[in-house]
């Protein structure tokens, strides 16, 4: 990364810098240090920011440019909180190539918009109920966990729980291949006109990262990820047993 972003200021490539005769070495340690894709592990492939929740999900509560600010808070552990305004929701991180993010994460986000939308403002679109088959929820599930391996990389490399091959096996649109992952939706009880979320590592005393819990609230609609791979055996038990459909109701508030 440092090679990188030196050659971009500078306008200079770093293996002319060594001098002809390292040219072709210093480029092959370029690529080995380049920052790789979060889900493709691409090192070629352009690094672009990545909207932990989709532009879209703000459209919903009238942001936009002259339309409505969105005020936001990002606080770390061991960090001041930094504080910004923007006309949508903006909290970004760099860890997805443009490949990855105008390609399968889009197409995700336009297949679980209108599932969830109903969710998030109920009330706006006039549906109280929404019934989720097994192929939704299948959706809403890889987009939850999806958001999830978004947001960790908020943290520092040590403080991440996800393995490069979960984050491939989402990407690949297999969720249920990363082990002991949960989700849980539920309607939020009291109105909520924004977004609130909080995510985290849950760490052994001797601070390696065990699992990984991340929870949010978009408008109504709440979501919980539990991810802990001891775990694993008892999810692929719950997964065995299907059911015809799951009602979402705006009204109970009743965890789901």
């Amino acid at each position: 990364m440092f090679f990188y972003r030196e050659r971009r200021s500078s306008g200079t490539h770093p293996a002319k810098a060594l001098g002809p005769a390292s040219e072709r070495l210093g480029a092959v340690i370029l690529a080995m240090i380049k920052t790789r894709c979060g889900f493709c592990e691409s090192a070629i492939a352009k690094i672009t920011n990545e909207h932990i929740y989709g532009k879209w999900v703000g459209a919903l509560f009238g942001a936009g440019r002259g339309r409505l600010q969105v005020h936001h808070t990002l606080t770390r552990e061991g960090d001041f909180a930094r504080a910004w305004n923007a006309y949508r929701l903006d909290q970004q991180v760099r860890m997805a190539c443009r490949a990855c993010n105008n390609g399968w994460m889009n197409d995700l986000e336009t297949k679980v918009r209108p599932i969830i939308t109903p969710m998030i403002v109920p009330m706006v679109v006039g549906q109280q109920r929404v019934t989720l088959d097994l192929q939704s929820r299948l959706l809403v599930a890889t987009w939850a966990v999806k958001t999830a391996m978004v947001g960790e990389f908020l943290a520092q490399p040590h403080q991440r729980y996800f393995m490069q091959d979960e984050r491939r096996a989402v990407m690949e649109g297999e969720v249920f291949r990363v082990p002991g992952a949960r989700v849980w939706i539920g309607c939020f009880a009291n109105t909520n006109e924004g977004a609130k979320g909080i995510m985290g590592g849950l760490t052994h005393e001797d601070r390696v990262v065990a699992g990984h819990v991340t929870v949010f609230a978009l408008g109504q609609f709440v979501v919980q990820v539990f991810v802990e791979r001891r775990t694993a055996g008892y999810m692929a038990r719950s997964l065995s047993v299907p059911d015809p459909g799951i009602d979402y109701s705006s009204k109970s508030g009743r965890p789901i």
